[in-house]
């Protein structure tokens, strides 16, 4: 008598990882770390960039429409950034799915809106660029990475 089949391996649950960017050179690298990383796992990529404050001021009832009118400007500027660094990618051979890459514009603290995203997606990884100040300038300054390492859920890789 046959003996049963063994149980069906457990489907693997995406990969979510959230990456900071504030378009600069850091960021690019933290961008390309999570796209060779989605490379060998099903990930999905959840890109953030938070404006600091919160948005044009608001002196009058056209503030709203301001507010959306620099919303979607600042999400266009992310969706350009992101779309030339998956290009480069591409253009060394590397196939990227770029339905597997979202990306989003807060207004506020980069630190809220990294672990607010990373919360909300109940991300497995955060991936962070960091200006490596040293010293007084950081202590001055502060650092969102070293920020996003101590209050992150979740593991956080920081690239430099």
């Amino acid at each position: 008598m046959p003996s049963a089949p063994p149980p069906a391996p457990p489907v693997p649950q995406t990969y979510k990882i959230v990456v900071g960017i504030d378009y600069s050179e850091q960021s690019k690298r933290a961008l390309a770390a999570a796209l060779d990383l989605a490379l060998f796992r099903d990930a999905q990529i959840y890109c953030v960039t938070v404006a600091e404050g919160y948005g044009p001021g608001r002196p009058s009832a056209e503030s709203s429409e301001m507010h959306q009118s620099f919303h979607d400007e600042a999400q266009r500027t992310l969706d350009r950034f992101i779309a030339t660094e998956i290009d480069a990618f591409e253009k060394a051979g590397v196939r990227i799915n770029r339905k597997r890459v979202a990306a989003a514009v807060d207004f506020g603290k980069p630190l809220d809106g990294i672990l607010a995203m990373a919360e909300d997606v109940s991300a497995d990884l955060i991936v962070i660029g960091t200006h490596a100040k040293k010293g007084l300038e950081r202590l001055l300054v502060g650092s969102v990475a070293s920020a996003v390492l101590s209050h992150a859920h979740c593991p956080v890789l920081i690239t430099r």
